[in-house]
């Protein structure tokens, strides 16, 4: 008998208005070797990720069509430590060691030195 485990999350969420992520990568020279917008998105959690949306400091409230949302901005960097090549496929958004939101994409081949900065945007209703 063949065991499969197969999990599936959330692609939406009605407090979840818009949620972006745009990504550059750079080699160590600072060269810029790649540049994305993934648009596959899983929420994994959506109570931790409002607890962790919740510290975030200077979020910005909006109005949508007469609704106050919260727009939140989220600038983050990452570095290779690793020594050998590898393909990056997934970007997470972490809370208390778990992912809580990750965007999927093609993937990239990683190399020793890479620098990548995420910039997520999401826009929440305020409840």
């Amino acid at each position: 008998m063949l065991d499969v485990y197969a999990s599936t999350h959330n692609r939406s969420h009605p407090s979840l208005i818009e949620v972006s992520l745009q990504i550059q990568v750079r080699d160590s020279e600072g060269h810029l070797v790649a540049y994305f917008e993934p648009n596959l998105m899983y929420i994994q959690n959506i109570e931790k990720l409002h607890a962790r949306l919740d510290l975030v400091e200077n979020k910005q409230n909006i109005l949508i069509n007469g609704v106050e949302h919260e727009l939140i901005k989220l600038h983050q960097f990452g570095y290779n430590t690793e020594k050998r090549r590898d393909q990056i496929a997934s970007f997470n958004l972490f809370y208390q060691d778990e992912s809580v939101l990750a965007y999927r994409h093609d993937g990239y081949l990683r190399d020793p030195g890479d620098v990548w900065i995420t910039d997520w945007k999401i826009i929440r209703t305020i409840s």
